[in-house]
Parts: structure tokens; C-alpha cells; sequence
């Protein structure tokens, strides 16, 4: 064997060698798919409307009296301000208006409440009438 074919030989292998290798590194290998799993379809949470009945309702007042039937609740809003003189006055309307003593009207859930931006202090809260002890 010529000495060029002694050198050739080896030459072409680690030729075709060295091109198999850089073809197997730069395909790149795609990972397998992340299982993602796929959300079950329900149908929505329904929550049930209350109704509400209106007492009374004067924008003038400063208060606003309303009731949820279904809930069992009461509620007296005070719009107005200082918190106390409107509260006074949404009381006695509501128990003119409920035609209920106060003892009563202590019996059922009644709550309080004002927004931030009539009453801050007492704002975020839910009182009992005063007249409940």
C-alpha cells in the first residue's frame, strides 16, 4: 500500500466520522411535550339573585332602608352626615315603616352600615340599632 493511501484511509474516516457526530450535535433534539393538563369544563356557579324590597328610600334623607327577604336581613344605610343624627332618624323610620316595637325589631338581623365617603370613621363597619341592647 502507497504511503499516500496510508494517510488517505484515515483521513477519510475520521472524516466521515467527525461529519456523523456534527450532524447528530447540531440536529437539535426536540424534548418531549410538557403534558399540560386541560381543564374540565363546568358549568358556572350560579349564585342566586336576592331580592331586595325597598322600605324607603329618599335621597334627601340621607338614609335609605332596604331588606333581603331570602337572607333575612335588614339594612339601613346612612348617606348623610354626622353618622349618629341620620342613624337616629333611619331607625325610627324603620320602625315606623316595619310597624315593629323595638324589642321586636331586635329580633331580626338589622345592620348599619355608611360608605367612606359620608361617614370615614365609622365607615366599613356594621352597627345594631341603638335601641337593640
Amino acid at each position: 500500500m502507497s504511503t499516500r493511501k496510508k494517510i488517505l484511509i484515515p483521513l477519510v474516516l475520521v472524516s466521515a466520522i467527525s461529519m456523523v457526530y456534527v450532524m447528530s450535535v447540531a440536529t437539535p433534539k426536540t424534548p418531549p411535550s410538557p403534558v399540560i393538563p386541560t381543564p374540565s369544563v363546568s358549568p358556572p356557579i350560579r349564585v342566586p339573585e336576592l331580592k331586595t324590597k325597598v322600605i324607603y328610600q329618599d335621597d334627601n334623607n340621607g338614609y335609605q332602608i332596604f331588606s333581603y327577604p331570602d337572607a333575612g336581613e335588614t339594612w339601613l344605610l346612612i348617606m348623610g352626615s354626622p353618622f349618629e343624627k341620620y342613624r337616629q332618624l333611619a331607625e325610627k323610620k324603620f320602625l315606623q315603616e316595619s310597624k315593629l316595637s323595638p324589642t321586636e325589631a331586635c329580633k331580626l338581623t338589622v345592620k348599619i352600615t355608611t360608605p367612606y365617603y359620608a361617614n370615614p370613621e365609622e365607615a366599613d363597619q356594621f352597627y345594631k340599632p341603638s335601641f337593640c341592647k
